[in-house]
């Protein structure tokens, strides 16, 4: 991912957006049909994919809700990132509230 200002966007949607509840409107996130639990957030050209955190990891950090934050992909890597999901991945990120 390059670019500040690319970064700057991603980590307010990642940071802030994603933390309100309910989600603003006009943040896309869908829900990858084949990869349950798995979702996408579209951040201009770049993809975030997530995913809500599992019981165990709610107890581990006491926390009420968070999310597990893969990886962040260009729009045209996506599909080849999807398919590299998997529950137990190593997380690169951790949003918590």
């Amino acid at each position: 991912m390059r670019g500040t200002a690319v970064y700057k966007k991603v980590k307010k949607v990642i940071e802030e957006d994603l933390r309100t509840e309910p989600h603003p409107q006009n943040l896309d996130i869908k829900l990858l049909k084949a990869k349950k639990p798995w979702m996408r957030i579209r951040v201009g050209s770049h993809r975030v994919l997530f995913r809500p955190l599992l019981k165990a990891e709610l107890a581990k950090y006491s926390v009420k809700r968070g999310f597990a934050v893969e990886r962040i992909v260009d729009r045209k890597e996506l599909e080849i990132e999807i398919a590299k999901l998997r529950l137990s991945a190593k997380r690169r990120g951790l949003i918590s509230f």
